[in-house]
């Protein structure tokens, strides 16, 4: 690499014995590979590092592997907005064939989402008053996938009884643990 080049393309500063006491904020994006070799590596999956900000980040992947901690879960994905978490979890779990039954009492974005654009896939949509969850085994079908709803409901503050829900959800014989039951927050 040219000096010029590194100048302008390195970052300054950087200590690599260094080690922050809090994670340090990556505002960059791309990062260095010292060789072809390092890139080849990369492509085929035999690396760890970062490419590039959108693929991963490490101040992201801090967040990730701390959120997971402290729910006590295996792993957790950090994504840019709540629609883009509504999307990604909505369309992790559902596909052509399946019902979804929604409280109509939700954000807009989400209602679009729901209404207009799942069934383009096949994803039938089912929206029930907020006052029909107080009831879910009513609303429940066979062949109901999920249950969307928000609690508490913004700007109302009304809530639903997650723990009804979570019951009425699960299959006989099986703890409401291992139904699929989102509620966005």
């Amino acid at each position: 690499m040219k000096i010029a080049t590194e100048l302008v393309q390195r970052a300054a500063g950087v200590l690599r014995d260094a080690e922050p006491l809090t994670t340090p904020i990556y505002e960059t994006t791309t990062f260095v590979f010292e060789t072809a070799a390092e890139v080849r590596d990369y492509n085929e999956g035999r690396s760890q590092k970062y490419l590039y900000t959108r693929y991963g980040n490490p101040t992201v992947t801090a967040v990730e592997l701390k959120i997971a901690k402290l729910e006590l879960a295996e792993t957790a994905m950090v994504l840019s907005s709540g629609q883009a978490a509504t999307t990604t979890a909505l369309l992790a779990l559902l596909k052509s064939g399946d019902e979804i039954v929604c409280s109509a009492a939700i954000y807009g974005g989400t209602l679009h989402l729901i209404a207009d654009l799942l069934p383009k896939f096949g994803i039938t949509s089912r929206f029930v008053p907020i006052e029909a969850l107080r009831n879910p085994e009513q609303v429940i079908s066979d062949a109901t996938r999920l249950v969307w709803f928000e609690s508490p409901i913004n700007p109302t503050l009304r809530c639903v009884d997650i723990a009804a829900v979570a019951n009425a959800a699960a299959p006989a014989g099986s703890s409401p643990s291992s139904t699929t039951l989102l509620q966005a927050r």
